[in-house]
């Protein structure tokens, strides 16, 4: 049986991550790393039908055990309508929660559940248990988007749990 429990409470959580300490505001989610994940995984999002009726479309959100690293090389990616440009690259490393951005969300909410044919878009994404480190180079050039957690701007909490 899946259970999860709702705490409206915020911590402070401060993790070692590849030799520095980190500190961030956290909700409060239970998570756990189990053996048997794989070393890369690579999958290709070309252009598709979308066939599943009465569901919500876009990747959900969620937390991996695998590190993602998403590259757009031409059209739109289905989960972040704005600013993901192609030969962009988005990392989300293990246990980092991700979704799709505001705008992708609201056309997803607001849409005619019916197949519909996503064309002219091609993206990748590799999957690791390892950690993708961004260097110092890609750390500072002026194509590094600062605002990247702006898109989630605007989401608000959806469950509604059972009592």
């Amino acid at each position: 049986m899946a259970a999860y429990e709702e705490i409206e409470a915020t911590v402070q959580v401060v993790n070692k991550f590849q030799g520095n300490l980190w500190a961030a505001e956290y909700g409060l989610r239970r998570w756990t790393w189990w053996p048997g994940t794989a070393n890369c995984d690579f999958v290709i999002f070309p252009p598709r039908w979308m066939v599943a009726e009465r569901t919500f479309r876009p990747p959900w959100f969620h937390r991996n055990v695998m590190s993602e690293l998403i590259g757009l090389i031409k059209g739109v990616y289905d989960a972040k309508a704005e600013g993901f440009v192609p030969g962009g690259v988005s990392i989300q490393n293990c246990m980092l929660a991700h979704g799709p951005d505001h705008a992708s969300y609201q056309k997803a909410v607001e849409a005619d559940l019916k197949p519909h044919h996503i064309d002219g878009t091609l993206a990748f994404m590799w999957e690791s248990r390892y950690v993708f480190r961004p260097t110092a180079f890609a750390m500072q050039t002026p194509q590094l988007q600062n605002d990247y957690d702006e898109a989630w701007d605007g989401l608000r909490q959806e469950f509604e749990p059972r009592p």
